[in-house]
């Protein structure tokens, strides 16, 4: 292993030690177990019981990710119950902090987290989705956006795991778990409230997620998003 590696591990261990529940406390943690399987150590983890699924069970987040993995998704506007649009997002090239779909015009980190999106909206570092994910656990995330316009802002979501359930979208039935978010489009002064279902074991990113924000009485947005298909190459 390099030295810079090495050194990049000393600072992510040191960083978890001083913020354990940091603004990049996922994010570090994340980097610092793909650094660790570089050199042949891996993190020991707690296998979720199928026979319990509604009560302790951990699970990591799933960063296997391959060139040539599909995963494509319908999105359903919630109000009109109508299908607004379907997404292909393949991947082309896997780095240890992030994951880049069609050309590089779609960008995740290793966990899921949105960087970039078609439109051309950026999102900087968040953790909107977890490095572990158990009944109970709590973590919030503040991050900046760019959006299409050049306009910017700021968002922050307090998340909450709140049980395991079965869910059936178009690509399946899955156990998942159940994430539950509330926060604020701050620049613009719309609250955000969001719900997905991610099953690690099964698929690296969310099987579904609904997304509501609202600004005074009205609603602004409100869309569900749900898998399709996962392909692996």
């Amino acid at each position: 292993m390099s030295d810079s590696n090495q050194d990049a591990i000393v600072a992510l261990e040191d960083y978890l030690k001083r913020y354990p529940s940091g603004r990049f406390s996922e994010l570090a943690l994340a980097q610092l177990d793909q650094l660790l399987a570089q050199r042949g150590e891996q993190r020991v983890e707690i296998v979720s019981s199928a026979a319990n699924p509604f009560t302790q069970g951990t699970a990591r987040a799933n960063q296997d990710y391959r060139p040539g993995d599909v995963f494509e998704y319908q999105v359903i506007d919630l109000l009109t119950k109508l299908v607004e649009r379907t997404q292909m997002q393949r991947v082309v090239h896997v780095l240890p902090d992030r994951v880049k779909y069609n050309g590089g015009r779609f960008v995740t980190d290793r966990l899921g987290n949105f960087l970039k999106i078609p439109n051309g909206a950026t999102y900087g570092p968040n953790q909107f989705y977890a490095t572990e994910y158990a009944v109970g656990r709590k973590w919030t995330t503040r991050y900046s956006t760019v959006l299409p316009k050049g306009e910017d802002d700021e968002i922050e979501i307090d998340f909450k795991v709140t049980g395991r359930e079965t869910v059936v979208v178009p690509a399946g039935r899955f156990d998942a778990y159940r994430v539950e978010g509330t926060g604020w489009l701050l620049g613009k002064s719309r609250s955000i409230n969001v719900t997905y279902w991610i099953a690690p074991e099964q698929v690296p990113r969310a099987v579904l997620i609904e997304r509501w924000q609202r600004q005074g009485k009205g609603i602004r947005k409100a869309d569900r998003m749900e898998l399709m298909a996962y392909t692996r190459l």
